[in-house]
């Protein structure tokens, strides 16, 4: 039994009445999805797979602080935890609450119980209410280019190994807008070298391809072509 299984089931007993969850040997299920979930998670040290184990444990402490049964949540159980939440959260967090709650039951076999329409309406009434009432979303500082031609004229023939280091990696990740995992994981061997002094670079493995295999130039994800500028690249869409 897999947990889409699991969550049909207890769709079922539901309907007639009849809590599946209570029984030892479905808690037990659950208890092993969510052991394999976890797992799953502790082997991806990615930004992702962190807001996703906070999330939860925020939602799972508030449980147990109100003695309310986390997994699976009842429908009144995460609108009173959204509605908490909504007072001093910002509506993006919000919204991630929402997504780890109904993560979390889907990996483990449970009814979403964000999926029902009232959760939806919920969150767009608080979402309307905070942007009438002056919430913003924060933007990051931006790094311009003249930022980058500083650096590169403090840092491009720095003796120090480490600076030029840090100046390539500035420089990848400003003319590819690549992700910081994904330039994380560039290997030398992913550059090719071309007759004309510019280079392709392959990326294999991506937030939204993860088989291995490189997305065709079409997709405008891969192949990426560089010219040459400075300590680093400069980057040219192909």
């Amino acid at each position: 039994m897999r947990p889409d299984d699991l969550s049909t089931l207890m769709r079922q007993g539901w309907l007639r009445g009849v809590r599946l969850e209570q029984d030892p040997n479905v808690q037990i299920t659950i208890s092993r999805f969510m052991r394999e979930f976890i797992s799953h998670l502790e082997n991806r040290a990615t930004r992702t797979a962190r807001q996703l184990r906070c999330m939860w444990f925020q939602f799972e402490a508030w449980c147990r602080e109100k003695e309310l049964t986390s997994l699976p949540a009842e429908l009144e159980t995460v609108k009173r935890y959204l509605s908490q939440r909504a007072l001093d959260k910002h509506r993006n967090t919000l919204g991630m609450d929402r997504w780890a709650i109904s993560r979390i039951h889907q990996e483990c076999g449970c009814p979403d119980p964000t999926a029902d329409r009232t959760i939806r309406n919920m969150l767009g009434d608080y979402t309307r209410d905070k942007v009438l009432n002056g919430e913003t979303i924060k933007q990051a500082t931006p790094l311009r280019e003249y930022h980058l031609d500083e650096l590169d004229r403090m840092w491009g023939n720095s003796p120090v190994l480490a600076d030029r280091r840090d100046l390539a990696l500035l420089t990848l990740a400003y003319e590819t807008l690549l992700r910081a995992a994904e330039v994380a994981r560039v290997k030398l061997n992913h550059l090719t070298m071309k007759p004309d002094g510019s280079a392709v670079l392959t990326i294999p493995l991506t937030k939204t391809n993860v088989s291995g295999d490189p997305v065709p130039a079409s997709h405008a994800v891969d192949p990426r072509v560089f010219q040459p500028g400075g300590a680093g690249v400069r980057y040219q869409a192909r």
